[in-house]
C-alpha cells in the first residue's frame, strides 16, 4: 500500500511541474484510456480462465449482480460528472 501512495504522490508532483503542456496532456489522456481498457480486458481474461468462477457463475445470485451493476453505474455517473466539470 505504501508503494501505491508513493507512486501516486510522485505522479501528482510530476504533473504539477509539467502543467500547461497540451501535447503531453493529450498523450497522457490516450495512454490512460488504453491502460484502463487493457486492465479491464486482463480482468475479464483472468475471470474467464478461472474454472471455479465459471463453474459457479450461476450461483452468484441477483444480489451480486445488483451490487456490480450499481458499482458500474456509479463509476460511470461520477466519471461523467467529473469529465463535465
Amino acid at each position: 500500500m505504501t508503494e501505491i501512495l508513493i507512486i501516486m504522490c510522485s505522479g501528482i508532483i510530476t504533473g504539477k511541474f509539467l502543467r500547461g503542456r497540451q501535447g503531453l496532456l493529450k498523450i497522457n489522456d490516450r495512454l490512460t484510456g488504453m491502460s484502463i481498457y487493457l486492465l479491464l480486458f486482463l480482468l475479464g481474461l483472468s475471470v474467464g480462465l478461472n474454472e471455479t468462477i465459471i463453474k459457479n457463475f450461476h450461483t452468484i445470485g441477483i444480489t451480486a449482480l445488483i451490487i456490480t451493476m450499481s458499482a458500474i453505474a456509479g463509476s460511470v455517473l461520477f466519471s461523467w460528472i467529473l469529465y463535465k466539470t
